[in-house]
C-alpha cells in the first residue's frame, strides 16, 4: 500500500469500480459515510492528487438534482408511461443551469493500486451522465447499501468481470447479491425518446430483474 494513502482507498475504489468521476461535493458526501475521513475529505484528495492517483479538471456541465428514481419496475408490473418519462427527463436536464465544476478521476496509477477501470477520456456529455451515476450511487449508500451483503457494480466492471449477466443491454450499474446474482438494475436517464425508453423496458423486463430509472 502506498505510504499515507490507506484511508484514501475508498475514494479510489469508488472511482474505479462503482463510478467514473465525481465532483468535490460528491466526494465530500461520499467521505461523510466513512469514519476514516473525520469530516471533509479535502486532505485525502490533496494527497491523491499529489501522489498521481487522482487527476482533476474544471468543466462546464449540467448536473441535475437526483433524489429518487423516476420509475421503478418489478416483475409482472405494467410498463411505464414512456412518453411522460421522456418529457420528465428532458425537462430535468434543460431546467438545470450550466455550472463551472471541478471534477475528479482516478488515474492509471490508481488502477495499479486498487484495480478497477479509470473513467478518464470520456466525452463531455458522457461525463454528465457519469456524474448522475455517481449521484445515484450516493443515494444507495445513504440507504445503507454498505451495511448489507449486496454490492453495487458499475458498467465498466459489469463489462469486464460479469459479461455473462446481461446479454441484451448492459445497464449503467447493477446491485448484485454475492457471488454474482443481479437483484436490481440501475439505469440513468438522459435525453431519451419514448421509443428509447420502451426499448430499455423491453430489454430489462425480459431479464426478469427489477430495475430503477433515475
Amino acid at each position: 500500500m502506498a505510504k499515507n494513502l490507506g484511508d484514501c482507498v475508498p475514494i479510489l475504489e469508488m472511482l474505479t469500480r462503482a463510478t467514473r468521476v465525481a465532483t468535490e461535493q460528491q466526494l465530500d458526501a461520499f467521505a461523510a459515510l466513512y469514519a476514516a475521513f473525520q469530516g471533509p475529505c479535502a486532505g485525502a484528495v490533496t494527497r491523491l492528487l499529489t501522489s498521481g492517483h487522482l487527476t482533476c479538471h474544471d468543466m462546464t456541465i449540467r448536473l441535475p438534482r437526483i433524489d429518487a428514481p423516476l420509475f421503478c419496475w418489478h416483475i409482472d408490473n405494467a410498463a411505464p408511461d414512456c412518453a411522460t418519462l421522456a418529457a420528465d427527463l428532458t425537462r430535468r436536464l434543460t431546467d438545470t443551469p450550466w455550472r463551472q465544476t471541478r471534477l475528479f478521476w482516478a488515474t492509471r496509477k490508481a488502477i495499479s493500486l486498487v484495480g478497477g477501470v479509470s473513467g478518464l477520456n470520456r466525452q463531455p456529455l458522457q461525463v454528465q451522465h457519469d456524474l448522475c451515476t455517481t449521484e445515484v450511487y450516493l443515494r444507495f449508500l445513504e440507504r445503507g447499501l454498505e451495511q448489507t451483503e449486496d454490492f453495487w457494480v458499475g458498467e465498466d466492471i459489469l463489462r469486464r468481470e460479469f459479461p455473462h449477466l446481461f446479454k441484451r443491454k448492459r445497464p449503467d450499474a447493477a446491485i448484485l447479491q454475492k457471488p454474482d446474482r443481479p437483484i436490481r438494475i440501475i439505469e440513468i436517464g438522459g435525453v431519451y425518446s419514448a421509443d428509447d425508453l420502451r426499448h430499455i423496458h423491453r430489454s430489462y423486463a425480459r431479464e426478469r430483474i427489477p430495475y430503477e430509472l433515475w
